[in-house]
């Protein structure tokens, strides 16, 4: 089975509707049936020691390094190629933003930073994760992010009241990623049909049973009655949220 792919926002790269999350040592067999299915994109945690990861079964993947905010306050550059260096690469299609910070995302410096690594060639795209649709929703109207990373599953749809069409708007790609830890294929299906959303993140299973019936519950998009079914049995329970105020960010994390 070959995945789809979409479009990333005003960018003209192509990425699947699944990327995979790495945490430890993938294994081949794993990699080889995610190459099959066209789905040869990773993101590295910066928690993920980089020399489990790579494996020879990733010659010619994409990947998005994940970069802590603050670390983005010293030198980031250096540290970022020598990572990429021990993955057989020159370059990651994106450096994602994680941990962000309203002082930080407002000064505007982390952009500076990341401005840097473009220059240098390391990267052409910036992306922002957040566990918060606020959030998110002021960084696609007031930052120059490629793409925002938020949860959505059937329990929290709160993204499609205003942030797709923001994020449509100007340009942005707005990426899925799991509500709890442990996987859900009825969200993997809602996250999968939902236009709103460009792709989804979720960890790479353990074992290939698991891993085909992720991609087959790819395959089994939601009907447009049954995702109006979904977002008016969210709706009717949760209310909109608010909306940023201009050009203040709302209060990151606790």
């Amino acid at each position: 089975m070959i995945l789809k792919h979409r479009k990333l926002g005003r960018t003209d790269v192509r990425v699947p509707t699944l990327i995979w999350r790495l945490t430890g040592p993938p294994d081949p067999d794993m990699l080889r049936a995610c190459t099959e299915a066209s789905t040869t994109w990773a993101y590295i945690p910066h928690a993920t020691p980089l020399n489990t990861v790579r494996a020879a079964a990733m010659d010619g993947w994409s990947y998005v390094i994940g970069v802590e905010m603050e670390a983005l306050r010293t030198r980031v550059v250096q540290p970022l190629e020598e990572k990429l260096s021990s993955l057989g690469a020159r370059q990651c299609a994106a450096v994602l933003v994680e941990s962000p910070t309203s002082m930080g995302v407002k000064a505007g410096w982390p952009f500076h930073r990341l401005s840097q690594l473009r220059d240098r060639g390391v990267t052409s795209q910036f992306w922002i994760d957040t566990d918060d649709v606020q959030v998110a929703e002021w960084i696609v109207e007031q930052t120059p992010a490629h793409a925002v990373v938020v949860g959505y599953g059937h329990a929290d749809q709160a993204a499609r009241y205003r942030l797709f069409n923001a994020a449509r708007d100007m340009g942005v790609a707005v990426i899925g990623k799991p509500l709890g830890r442990e996987m859900n294929l009825e969200d993997v299906r809602l996250c999968s049909s939902e236009p709103g959303l460009t792709t989804q993140m979720i960890d790479l299973p353990n074992d290939l049973p698991t891993l085909n019936r992720l991609l087959e519950a790819m395959q089994m998009d939601l009907t447009g009655p049954e995702l109006d079914a979904a977002w008016d049995a969210y709706a009717k329970a949760h209310s909109e949220p608010p909306r940023p105020k201009g050009a203040h960010p709302p209060e990151f994390g606790s």
